[in-house]
């Protein structure tokens, strides 16, 4: 949801140096720079005061503010960078932009037409003091009345101060003057999905290359600002990181790669299991992540900030099933000892749980290497007649549903997310009791991936999974649009702010119908198709819970 820009910090910024005097504040304080960087990040990015409370303020005057939703990272953003309101630009207040003199013209931080900017003084930690209590600037005039002003105490500021100073553009790990470094992910179980990601983030590095050449060359002709302009353009290079074996050394694997090769960014990645430790470690290492292809997310990803997802994929199919079986005495889930799976059917009591429904839930789980025999369907079907199926389960598990005797289950519900890209294309005798749970469209009802397999067409590459591989190529070309747009600020805070701003802009190649990212959103598809496969997929319904 929008924040209104009257929340933001209306702070005029400009550019150079830090000034001499922001490491020579009057305010006095025992601290030591770490702590005044831990406190100064409470208050920019949670705004949270020194007391463990809420910052509060004042707006036009007299209107009383309070609550984290006032911090200035919801408007300056995590990069401090800033961001875009509408027609309106909020400016940057990293250090080398507020602690120097600001001389009047137009800055250009952002877009090719730039801002308009005011001349002032460098701000120090007494002026920003001045500018946060009451609103005034270090050149004297009044800021904008819709600028809060803020309630801190002087060992607050000095800690904002002293954050805000550390905040700036260097060239982070994985970046030389000669290429970007980026990761591809593959975990155990995914072998077919990640050849399928391989090929077309191979290709689409290749020509990515290719272009960047063609680049460099216009850059030495370039009339004015060539250095500036073309900064950017680096050469891609791609590292596989491969994992093996138990979730529980993925870390320490993931940290061995690091360390080997850095990378500015993970681009796209597949796996089946627990990708919580890929999760945690890119948020640990400030490392962004970039939609990748997996079936169960980290459910508190919205609550982070480095790694951006496609959708809740199992979670979100089992919260729209949870209100659709909500009035449903019986539900029986069939699923397999997976960690996908047990994800699906866990979220599924859990919301049926929240949303305090009086639904009896079994669970069967087909152990390892198991599988059910048409005799053990038949007798589930004899047990409990007229009951809900949910089976979390994969294709090669319903062949044996195809020869049993199923009785009559009110109906059945499958997972598109573990039924992979043959889903919608299934071919079942009890296909017309399917309803099939998908946060996107099946192959043949995409329109969007038209783009991408005219792209790969072009390129003779092979599409072995229409899903996954045009996800991977909205990854990689939404990537490429990011970075271009950066003019070489290369902040990986940015580079995330700049994927949230293009995602719902681009033209999307992918089977999702619908993207869109924003600050406190890391799930860019947020709904689910509920699809009767006996009847025309127009029919679906588009649920978002």
């Amino acid at each position: 949801m929008r924040r209104p820009l009257w929340l933001c910090f209306l702070l005029l910024a400009g550019s150079g140096e830090l000034a001499a005097d922001q490491q020579d504040s009057p305010i006095e304080d025992a601290r030591s720079r770490q702590e005044l960087l831990e406190a100064g990040m409470q208050i920019y990015r949670h705004g949270i005061v020194s007391s463990g409370e809420d910052i509060s303020a004042k707006v036009r005057g007299d209107v009383a503010l309070r609550g984290s939703q006032y911090a200035c990272v919801n408007c300056h953003r995590r990069s401090g960078i800033g961001s875009s309101e509408g027609g309106d630009q909020i400016p940057p207040i990293i250090g080398p932009v507020l602690f120097s003199p600001q001389v009047s013209g137009l800055h250009e931080w952002y877009t090719t037409e730039g801002m308009r900017r005011d001349a002032r003084p460098a701000y120090t930690t007494e002026t920003l003091g001045r500018a946060l209590r009451h609103g005034i600037d270090p050149a004297g005039r009044t800021l904008s009345p819709l600028m809060p002003r803020f309630a801190l105490t002087d060992v607050e500021v000095r800690a904002l101060s002293t954050y805000l100073a550390s905040l700036t553009v260097v060239t982070p790990p994985g970046i030389d003057k000669e290429e970007i470094h980026f990761a591809t992910i593959t975990a155990p179980g995914s072998k077919a999905a990640g050849d399928a990601t391989r090929v077309v983030l191979d290709t689409f590095f290749r020509m990515k290359n290719a272009g960047t050449r063609n680049e460099n060359r216009r850059a030495q002709n370039a009339p004015i600002h060539k250095e500036w302009s073309y900064q950017s353009y680096r050469r891609w290079k791609l590292h596989e990181w491969k994992l093996i074996g138990p979730e529980q050394s993925w870390p320490a694997q993931l940290l061995a790669y690091y360390r080997s090769q850095p990378v500015f960014a993970v681009l796209g990645g597949t796996g089946s299991g627990n990708w919580q430790g890929v999760h945690a470690f890119c948020e640990q290492q400030e490392l962004p992540c970039i939609l990748p292809n997996i079936a169960s997310p980290p459910s508190q990803a919205d609550r982070d900030f480095y790694s951006v997802y496609f959708s809740r994929g199992v979670e979100l199919e089992a919260e729209v099933l949870a209100g659709l079986l909500a009035e449903t005495p019986t539900v029986i889930q069939v699923r397999r000892d997976t960690a996908d799976a047990r994800a699906a059917a866990g979220a599924l009591r859990t919301k049926l749980a929240k949303i305090q429904a009086a639904t009896a839930i079994e669970d069967i789980v087909v152990p390892e290497g198991g599988t059910l025999s048409s005799d053990d369907w038949s007798s589930l079907a004899a047990k409990q007649r007229n009951a809900i199926w949910v089976l979390w389960l994969d294709g090669d598990d319903l062949k044996t549903l195809a020869t049993a005797d199923a009785g009559q289950p009110a109906a059945i519900y499958l997972s598109a997310t573990l039924l992979g890209d043959t889903a919608a294309s299934l071919q079942h005798p009890l296909r017309q009791r399917f309803t099939l749970l998908s946060p996107h469209l099946p192959p043949e009802n995409a329109k969007n991936a038209r783009r991408f397999l005219a792209w790969a067409r072009i390129r003779d590459l092979p599409v072995s999974d229409l899903h996954i591989q045009s996800a991977t190529f909205l990854a990689a070309t939404i990537t490429g649009e990011a970075l271009m747009h950066m003019r070489g600020n290369f902040s990986q805070e940015y580079f995330l702010e700049r994927i949230e701003h293009s995602m719902e802009s681009m033209i999307n190649p992918s089977l999702y119908p619908r993207l869109s990212l924003a600050p406190g959103q890391r799930f860019a598809a947020k709904g689910c198709y509920v699809w009767e496969m006996g009847k025309d997929f127009a029919s679906a319904q588009w649920v978002v819970p």
